[in-house]
C-alpha cells in the first residue's frame, strides 16, 4: 500500500486478522451449536462487524504515531465507534425479525 504510513498498515494488518479469527470463532460456534453469554456475543459481533478494519482509511496517511492510536482515550473512542455499530445492527435485525419484509427502510 503505497498510499499509507507503516504504521497504519500495521495497525491495519492486526485488526484485519483480529476480524478473521473472530469470523473462524463465529463459524465454530454455529457448527457446534454453542451459545454464547450476551456480554461474549457483543465482545465477538464487536470484531464481526468490521468496524476496526474500516477505520484504516481514514487514518492511512495521517502518520499517527501508535502511542497515540493505542492511548486509552483513543481505544475508547474506537469501541464506541465499534458498539455503536453493533447496536445499530442488533436493533435492525429486531426490527426485521419482528416487521419482517413490511419495513419500508
Amino acid at each position: 500500500m503505497q498510499t499509507s504510513c507503516a504504521s497504519a498498515q500495521e495497525r491495519f494488518i492486526a485488526s484485519f486478522a483480529e476480524y478473521v479469527y473472530a469470523v473462524i470463532d463465529e463459524a465454530s460456534d454455529r457448527a457446534n451449536g454453542s451459545i454464547r453469554t450476551i456480554k461474549d456475543y457483543l465482545r465477538l459481533t464487536r470484531l464481526t462487524a468490521g468496524p476496526y478494519p474500516c477505520f484504516f482509511p481514514i487514518e492511512m496517511d495521517l502518520d499517527m504515531p501508535n502511542e497515540v492510536m493505542t492511548h486509552p482515550s483513543m481505544e475508547m473512542i474506537r469501541s464506541l465507534a465499534a458498539e455503536s455499530l453493533v447496536l445499530a445492527n442488533v436493533r435492525s435485525q429486531l426490527r426485521h425479525s419482528f416487521y419482517g419484509d413490511q419495513l419500508s427502510d
